[in-house]
């Protein structure tokens, strides 16, 4: 009964702390921590983290979430890649690669022709053991996601951005 009491008291502590602390209208100094697993709207989608006042959060830099879900044994895993190198993978680990390493795939999701892609591209027939490839780009503005699967008919901007997002998250 006192372990029972003990453990409903500290909950309540930690909810009335949680509450206490107030978003400040500073951008952020340095690169956002996103959580090992992200939360997925039903879409598949990452979605925009918001404040409980409805402010989207602003990035200073591009930061790029990758995930890749599908394969043989239906293997699902998500790296958030920034412009530094750093790399921080749905696992926990977190490595540094050199900034050369990830600069091209900046330049590919930052160009216009990125923004101009559809949201979604799919093979014609199904494909049991495909990957799913969702990468979402958070930067100035709104952030854009691009969902393609392995033997869908991908456009050539597409098509060199799969090889730098492989380059990136090889340790």
């Amino acid at each position: 009964m006192k372990r029972c009491s003990l453990l409903i008291f500290v909950a309540i502590a930690l909810a009335a702390c949680a509450g206490a602390a107030q978003p400040s209208n500073s951008p952020l100094a340095s690169p956002v921590r996103t959580p090992a697993v992200s939360p997925v709207e039903p879409s598949g989608a990452v979605p925009t983290p918001t404040s409980s006042d409805g402010r989207v959060a602003v990035f200073p830099d591009t930061i790029i979430v990758y995930r890749r879900e599908g394969g043989f044994v239906g293997k699902s895993e998500e790296w958030t890649i920034y412009p530094t190198g750093r790399i921080v993978s749905s696992d926990g680990a977190e490595w540094q690669v050199p900034p050369e390493r990830v600069a091209p795939l900046f330049t590919l999701v930052e160009s216009p022709s990125f923004k101009s892609l559809n949201k979604k591209y799919a093979p014609a027939g199904t494909c049991n053991d495909c990957y799913t490839h969702t990468l979402t780009v958070y930067g100035q503005g709104e952030p854009q996601t691009v969902t393609f699967v392995d033997g869908a008919d991908l456009p050539a901007h597409v098509q060199q951005i799969l090889p730098e997002l492989n380059k990136a998250i090889t340790r």
